[in-house]
């Protein structure tokens, strides 16, 4: 699948982020004991190492967005993995509190550097009508990636003890960015710089005119506000939800089937990777805005399987829900083959890195604040009303998918009008 403007083919940019995921994978679910424990600083300093990441990234996604516009995407998101590469081999050999903090600094800067430009250049290798089919297969490389990284990071560490096993483990994960890095590095121009040759020396203040006053300009649009906010709903009340409310949900009402945590996860990963490209072609037959909707609706549908579950016995109560982590992943594929693509769609000329940098935000809003809220949810309230309560950010995140759906619905006929 060659790229219009790319150098360099999806199948191999599929390939090394697939491998980047992997080195994520190892370290994703071991950094908090490593910090607490490990390390001996305390459950505390790994809160921290996790919200200066989130803070960080927020600051900076705005100028890693802006960039993205004015330089190759591609080479701004490899530059992101170096940096991020820097920062987990600094973890390695951090000691102290203070090195840990450092290092969390330098993760959250290539975060902001890597996160708004990833989906342009992406993008920039495959053509508009291959881009649900590319889209979704980057998510499945994602979950295969990261679910072998676990499995390989938990091995590495169990074998070996002390302080030797997560060292390695981290110069490992750093090794992992490298081959995206390069691979990104090769990925041809999008934006500014694939416009039309006739102005070669054009100057920036020309350039910032002729896209507006750039993020001023997003600000103003009602369909990229609303992309944000569906970016920001789906991580708040879609996957933060399932891996901080569900698991505890599930465990307070069948505390005795404490195999059906791993359960839930292996048949929800195993329906994103083996029904892909089944799944991504019934999405493909309608608009991305409206495949947005349908998933958030198998969302609602799956957190009602929670709620049924929570009265049933075993064997109906383990395998209502399956039934969950089935209808999670499928509005999961919903969203991967869809949401990118339209955001590509309806960015402004020259603005896609700062449409991708506002998703960002919205992106880790939701994901700082959906664990508390979620942990929230599951702890205090009765465990039929928490599914219930999440059933109802589902809905809202349906609803704003709907606004999204009729913004863009009437976008498209004006400019079709103008066409003509």
């Amino acid at each position: 699948m060659p790229g219009p403007t790319g150098t360099v083919g999806y199948p191999a940019l599929l390939v090394s982020f697939a491998v980047s995921s992997f080195g994520s994978g190892m370290v994703l679910p071991l950094t908090a004991v490593y910090i607490s424990s490990q390390l001996g600083l305390g459950a505390q300093a790994a809160g921290r190492y996790f919200v200066l990441i989130a803070v960080t990234s927020f600051l900076g996604t705005l100028v890693g967005g802006r960039l993205a516009d004015r330089r190759r995407p591609g080479a701004v998101a490899a530059a992101g993995l170096v940096v991020l590469a820097a920062g987990y081999a600094l973890l390695a050999l951090a000691g102290s509190a203070l090195s840990v903090m450092l290092c969390a600094v330098v993760v959250g800067a290539g975060n902001s550097l890597l996160f708004p430009a990833l989906p342009p250049a992406l993008g920039a290798v495959v053509p508009e009508s291959q881009r649900r089919r590319a889209f979704s297969q980057r998510y499945t490389a994602m979950n295969v990636g990261i679910g072998l990284g676990a499995a390989a990071g938990s091995a590495i560490v169990g074998r070996l003890h002390g302080d030797t096993g997560y060292h390695l483990l981290y110069l490992a994960d750093a090794a992992t960015f490298l081959p995206l890095a390069v691979t990104l590095l090769r990925v041809g121009p999008v934006g500014r710089d694939a416009e039309p040759a006739g102005q070669p020396d054009e100057p920036p203040q020309e350039q910032e005119r002729r896209t507006g006053s750039g993020y001023l300009t997003l600000l103003r649009s009602r369909p990229i506000l609303l992309l944000a906010l569906v970016q920001c709903f789906s991580l708040l009340f879609g996957y933060a939800q399932f891996e901080t409310a569900a698991p505890l949900l599930i465990h307070r009402a069948l505390a005795g089937e404490v195999w059906l945590l791993g359960a839930v996860v292996a048949v929800n990963t195993a329906v994103v990777v083996l029904l892909q490209a089944p799944l991504r072609r019934w999405f493909s037959r309608r608009t991305e805005s409206s495949a947005l909707v349908v998933g958030a609706l198998f969302w609602a549908g799956a957190y009602g399987c929670g709620a049924l579950a929570a009265g049933l016995r075993s064997p109906v109560g383990p395998s209502v829900m399956v039934a969950f982590a089935v209808l999670f992943a499928v509005g999961e594929t919903a969203y991967a083959c869809s949401f990118y693509p339209l955001m590509m769609r309806l960015a402004p000329d020259g603005l896609l890195g700062r449409v991708s940098a506002l998703t960002s935000l919205g992106s880790n809003v939701g994901s700082t604040v959906g664990p508390a809220l979620g942990v929230a949810v599951a702890a205090s309230l009765d465990v039929r009303v928490g599914w219930v309560l999440l059933a109802g950010g589902a809905l809202v995140l349906a609803g704003t998918g709907v606004l999204l759906h009729r913004t863009v619905g009437s976008t498209t006929v004006v400019a079709k009008e103008e066409h003509v």
